[in-house]
């Protein structure tokens, strides 16, 4: 009896830290730094080569090019207010989520961001602002 019990537990601890691994505090995080404008913290959380889509230019950059290009975006359109809209996707093929930015001077963007596990992390591999 007490073998199955502790089989339970491992299973339970196991499931528990699989379901975490996209730890959900990434969502926070990146939501936090859009609405502060703070493109050094989103980052933080970029793939070493990531897919930046900035109002329809497009193209792969480095962490360090796409910190840049964020940085250029938020100068010249200080975020307001950001939302999260809708979160999904299956685990499998790595989560997403979409959110609503809203700038100071008024325009607003839709904001699509795609995460993956990388081992033990999860990165952002994909990020789209798009006028609404």
């Amino acid at each position: 009896m007490k073998i199955l019990k502790y089989i339970f537990l491992l299973v339970v601890a196991v499931s528990t830290i699989s379901f975490a691994a996209f730890h959900p505090d990434i969502y926070d995080e990146i939501s936090d730094a859009i609405k502060n404008g703070e493109a050094k913290e989103i980052a933080k959380f970029f793939d070493n080569n990531v897919n930046i889509t900035i109002l329809g230019q497009e193209d792969i950059y480095s962490k360090a090019q796409a910190e840049l290009l964020l940085q250029n975006f938020f100068s010249k359109n200080t975020p307001r207010t950001f939302s999260l809209v809708h979160e999904g996707g299956p685990e499998s093929a790595g989560k997403f989520v979409i959110g609503s930015l809203t700038t100071t001077d008024g325009k607003k963007y839709r904001v699509t961001i795609h995460i993956k596990k990388a081992g033990s992390d999860s990165v952002v591999q994909e990020l789209r602002i798009e006028s609404e």
